[in-house]
């Protein structure tokens, strides 16, 4: 009787053809919000480069760089920072999307830290609405969506790291917080949101650095994003120390080799995982190497 219903289904081919539709509405969503993503996010490109610019160089660039970049430049590159882990998470699942739910669990906590910090601040969260809404409806139809779901393995040497930044990070982030709540008249920084956008910031360093220290394929990805903003805000605070927000000389150090170290730890990972492998004689592509340590 099973064979018979096997049979028929295959002959039918409905689950194929719900799966092909399943697979065609979730690479169509992916690719209207990178789209959306990529426009609105375009700076995040070349803000890489202008954000250790002299101050001269940004005015000849354009005027308004005095008023909008040159105060604001260490808020800028913290927000760039995490503006990547958002667009990389969302486009890399055009390609691949098995190998990269890590990425989208961490473009799902940008928006999930992104709202929480707004209402604790008290602003409207109506405009992250949308771009939620479609993240939250590509992990439904994920193909390995289920994975966010479990609890994955830890990786305890970068989950310690991430354990030991999370006082600071969250002390941090609570006096953003408190910035913005301020809501002083005449605050350049409050009126552009940027004390909140720093908790998120910092929220997401000690979120992204436990997705990072998961086995979630993808992970190496949020551990090379987490490490990368940890480092910014590290060297932006020792550059350009008078930039509100800017950590004191042995914080901004210590965010510093905190993002080495971190990432020193992902790549320790990925070179035994890959000898251990080799030592076992096993005879794995490219691409399974890929899926499964990367």
């Amino acid at each position: 009787m099973t064979q018979i219903v096997s049979s028929h289904i295959g002959q039918t081919g409905s689950p194929p053809r719900k799966g092909k539709i399943r697979k065609i509405i979730f690479y169509a969503l992916a690719a209207l919000l990178s789209v959306f993503l990529l426009v609105s996010f375009w700076d995040i490109i070349p803000g890489v480069v202008f954000g250790w610019l002299p101050d001269s160089v940004l005015i000849s660039l354009h005027p308004d760089f005095e008023r909008l970049f040159v105060p604001h430049r260490l808020h800028q590159m913290a927000m760039h920072a995490i503006l990547w882990g958002l667009v990389l998470g969302v486009v890399l699942q055009l390609y691949h999307p098995e190998r990269r739910v890590a990425p989208l669990l961490q473009a799902l906590t940008f928006m999930l830290a992104f709202v929480v910090i707004e209402l604790a601040v008290g602003q409207p969260v109506w405009g992250s609405a949308i771009p939620a809404l479609v993240l939250a409806l590509l992990a439904i139809l994920h193909p390995r969506g289920r994975d966010l779901l479990r609890l994955p393995r830890l990786n305890w040497t970068m989950a310690s790291l991430t354990a030991l930044a999370v006082i600071p990070w969250l002390v941090f982030a609570l006096g953003q917080i408190e910035l913005s709540r301020l809501n002083l008249p005449g605050d350049a920084h409050d009126q552009m949101e940027h004390w909140n956008r720093m908790a998120v910031f910092a929220t997401l360093i000690i979120v992204w650095g436990l997705i990072g220290s998961t086995d979630l394929p993808g992970w190496r990805l949020t551990a090379w994003i987490v490490a990368y903003a940890s480092i910014i805000y590290g060297l932006q605070s020792l550059v350009f120390p008078s930039q509100a927000s800017a950590a004191a000389a042995g914080w901004a150090i210590a965010a510093l080799a905190w993002g080495v170290a971190y990432l020193v730890a992902a790549e320790r990972r990925v070179r035994a995982a890959k000898t251990a492998i080799a030592g076992q004689g096993l005879n794995e592509s490219a691409d399974d190497l890929q899926s499964r340590y990367n």
